[in-house]
């Protein structure tokens, strides 16, 4: 699977997302981002069933996630997307305290089953 011109397929993706991250950041922040981007995506459309075309935007992904009605997941997305759009096209790195919030919240969410 497909979206954003990135590679969603479970397969493609480590079993633990954040430590990934954690590796990657300060060499390859923008990996680190684009894997827990793709990450999120990845569980939207699979745990939550929610349908993303490769038409959606970024904004439209995060209407979608509102729909959800879960405000811990709805923050994570909203925060991940808001530093996957200035790396990705500000070319401006988060600051080195947004990775590990981002992982915390990541293991919440997913790692502990948190949203079902």
């Amino acid at each position: 699977t497909q979206l954003f011109g990135l590679n969603l397929g479970t397969d493609t993706l480590p079993d633990d997302i954040a430590s990934v991250v954690e590796q990657l950041w300060s060499t390859q922040p923008r990996e680190a981002l684009g894997l827990l981007y793709r990450g999120l995506l990845n569980r939207l459309l699979n745990d939550f069933n929610l349908p993303l075309t490769n038409a959606d935007t970024e904004g439209q992904v995060l209407q979608r996630v509102h729909q959800l009605q879960q405000p811990q997941l709805v923050a994570f997305s909203a925060e991940l997307t808001h530093h996957w759009q200035n790396l990705a096209y500000g070319h401006r790195l988060p600051a080195a305290s947004a990775q590990q919030k981002l992982s915390d919240d990541w293991r919440a969410l997913f790692n502990s089953k948190a949203i079902t």
